[in-house]
């Protein structure tokens, strides 16, 4: 059961009917249709410590944020800050008592207008070395159990690297402490030597557009959608247009806990819910915005009930003090069928 930064546990909120026609159901292990599954993210490679010395990639840690919901729906233009309207998962969440931190990310596509959301909780305890060393023996339990059912998709010698990390003294301390640096200044959107004026003033948020990296893979689909996508980690913003919003930099303030007391219901408490106290930062991809990006995303559409997509998400390092890169985020689309999206 998740917990929020004060120990006290995270109580779900009950979904109203709108919400609930948007969800994609969660899958409890990598196996049906029209769903998501959490991804064992240790099939992904990423820099190294030495990387920007010799080129060097690693087997990636286990997810370091928690993915607690999608939602797929279609909308005739582009919807930004998500999170943010009246009646959203985060409000309802904030009503119900969750005070964690969320990295909410949109992806407004042209294929039907989809809309694609995911809510990922960053616990208070993301980049603690004794809670990642926990859920590496939890996702290698999850390993065992699949290979079971036959369907792991980790191989033995990922996981023997793994078990290498947790032996070495000192080695998943070092592995976290530049990804909890990246991380801390993508919140922060820090670039050290930038400033507004280098832009007119103007919100070019530096350090998320030079930074921000998505890993695709198609991990079920015919070889033309393989080719079409492929699996090379992107720095998407600099090729599509991306936006952000952001709620309080501190995390859910007492707002979120005074509007869970006083309000009785979820849809009550969550009417008074200031901004500000909401505390999570979204990033909205307008896909609308490049006609290669477009193009890709057509093709997916055309294949996208005969597909199983995997996407990592991670900040990329360029200095040592960043490095290693580790994954935020990371998720399996099953077979999705885009006619059953529910519009707005």
């Amino acid at each position: 059961m998740p917990t929020n930064p004060d120990g006290s546990l995270v109580t779900p909120p009950t979904l109203p009917p709108g919400l609930q026609a948007c969800t994609l159901p969660r899958a409890d292990r990598p196996e049906g249709e029209h769903c998501w599954a959490n991804l064992d993210s240790r099939t992904f490679r990423l820099r190294g410590r030495t990387y920007m010395k010799d080129k060097v990639k690693v087997p990636a840690l286990p997810p370091l944020f928690a993915l607690e919901r999608i939602e797929v729906f279609r909308y005739s233009e582009p919807l930004y800050n998500v999170a943010g309207q009246k009646g959203s998962y985060l409000r309802l969440v904030r009503a119900a008592g969750d005070r964690r931190r969320y990295l909410v990310i949109v992806y407004q596509t042209p294929a039907k207008d989809v809309h694609l959301v995911f809510y990922y909780a960053v616990p208070s305890n993301a980049f603690d070395p004794e809670a990642v060393r926990n859920r590496i023996k939890d996702w290698s339990r999850r390993r065992e159990e699949q290979q079971s059912h036959g369907i792991s998709s980790v191989p033995a010698s990922v996981e023997g690297e793994t078990a290498e990390i947790l032996r070495a003294p000192g080695m998943l301390e070092q592995r976290l402490e530049g990804a909890k640096r990246a991380w801390g200044r993508f919140w922060e959107d820090d670039w050290t030597g930038a400033s507004s004026e280098a832009s007119g003033g103007a919100a070019v948020h530096p350090y998320r557009k030079e930074r921000w990296k998505v890993i695709p893979r198609i991990a079920e689909g015919s070889w033309f959608v393989r080719n079409s996508v492929g699996s090379t980690p992107a720095l998407l913003a600099r090729k599509i247009e991306h936006s952000y919003s952001q709620g309080s930099k501190e995390g859910a303030g007492a707002g979120a806990g005074a509007g869970a007391g006083a309000g009785g219901s979820a849809g009550g408490s969550e009417s008074r819910i200031r901004d500000d106290d909401l505390g999570y930062l979204e990033i909205d991809c307008n896909v609308f915005s490049s006609t290669v990006a477009t193009m890709l995303v057509g093709v997916i559409d055309s294949y996208s009930e005969t597909l199983v997509i995997d996407l990592g998400f991670t900040i990329e390092g360029r200095a040592e003090d960043e490095l290693p890169e580790a994954i935020l985020g990371a998720v399996s689309l099953r077979y999705i069928n885009l006619p059953k999206c529910k519009a707005l």
